[in-house]
């Protein structure tokens, strides 16, 4: 992303252009086209460019005017249906003058906005939306804490919301200030595939070090790198990308075993899996790739691994009736098993309407 949609406060710049396209008009900084179309079009000329990369763009008349910059008295619907990257562009239409200081906005036009769906019911953002967020209670993160777990959350900045806030149930706040630590790593703001590598050290450091100093019974981790660097569909990047994981992974799981701890290892989707749009032969199709085939930015549907490794494990052994949902004939386990996994490794027995475990005791 290089335009409004920053997340968890990575790069203010980003909202910063997109305000002055949508809000400003700003002809003589932002780039001009005189239509959207002829503006996609005109991206696309570029062959590395994909749509998360799109520049802002101003629509101008034949006279070199902006056509349609967001005025007083419009009314403004963002159709985002996450809840990560639409809360900064919220926020400055919203703020009032004297509260927003993250950039000049120079105009705030009066509109009437509204959300697709309240961001974040802690902060109150937006103050109007269309669809109120699911109430979701007894998250592994909330049901450990409140049962004496202490937990440590850490990630870089393109991921912190995903060890915390999503984590939490849709929710930003602690649920035990005593009980938790939060800990973000800041993230490079150049180009992924510039830096493949991203903070994956900085965060292993941090796990290595609050194994000792915070003691937590539980860890939530979040790698970025298959993902953010999976979506540049760059190759050797991403490959670059996964041999740093590994290497980090290679580091932190040994010391989290010599402390009798237990490690569960997975991702909700995959993405650098598969680098290539294939067609219906299976074939990749052509593109201007150095590999000459057309890449794949999108996460894909393919079944990801589980590991789960550590101390205790030989007491366990695989639940082989554990499925994604009550229907025998559902598909296998999924991440969503993994709740009630987490919770009887730390000696907790899941909620009733916990998915079940995809590891049982030996009997």
């Amino acid at each position: 992303m290089v335009c409004t949609m920053d997340r968890y406060e990575a790069d203010w710049g980003m909202v910063e252009r997109g305000w002055a396209a949508h809000c400003l008009g700003d002809t003589e900084n932002i780039q001009t086209f005189s239509s959207s179309v002829d503006a996609v079009q005109g991206f696309y000329k570029d062959e590395e460019m994909t749509d998360q990369y799109f520049r802002p763009f101003v629509v101008v008349d034949d006279n070199g005017d902006a056509v349609g910059p967001i005025q007083d008295n419009d009314s403004v619907l963002s159709w985002n249906l996450r809840g990560d990257r639409p809360i900064e562009i919220s926020t400055a239409f919203e703020a009032e003058e004297g509260e927003f200081t993250h950039f000049d906005r120079k105009r705030v036009p009066k509109v009437r906005y509204a959300g697709m769906m309240h961001y974040d019911g802690d902060a109150g953002i937006p103050k109007r939306f269309l669809v109120s967020s699911p109430q979701i209670e007894r998250t592994v993160a909330e049901y450990g804490v409140k049962n004496g777990m202490k937990r440590f959350s850490v990630s870089e900045t393109q991921k912190y919301g995903h060890v915390t806030y999503f984590y939490n149930g849709n929710r930003a706040a602690k649920f035990d200030e005593n009980m938790e630590k939060y800990t973000c790593v800041p993230s490079y703001k150049q180009r992924e595939q510039t830096r493949p590598w991203m903070k994956a050290a900085e965060i292993s450091d941090e796990i290595v070090k609050d194994l000792d100093e915070f003691k937590p019974d539980l860890m939530v981790v979040n790698y970025a790198n298959g993902d953010m660097v999976g979506h540049t569909g760059h190759m050797i990047a991403s490959r670059m990308a996964m041999e740093c994981v590994d290497l980090c992974l290679a580091c932190v799981i040994p010391e989290i075993i010599s402390r009798r701890g237990v490690v569960v290892l997975t991702a909700d989707h995959g993405n650098c899996d598969i680098m290539a749009e294939c067609g219906k032969d299976g074939n990749p199709k052509p593109g201007s790739q150095p590999e000459e085939w057309r890449a794949k930015v999108s996460h894909t549907k393919q079944q990801v691994p589980c590991v789960v490794t550590g101390n205790v494990i030989e007491n366990y052994e695989l639940n082989e009736s554990a499925r994604w949902g009550d229907d025998p004939d559902c598909m296998a386990a999924g991440i969503a098993n993994l709740g009630a996994t987490v919770l009887n490794l730390l000696g907790l027995e899941e909620p009733s309407d916990f998915l079940p475990s995809i590891l049982k005791a030996k009997a």
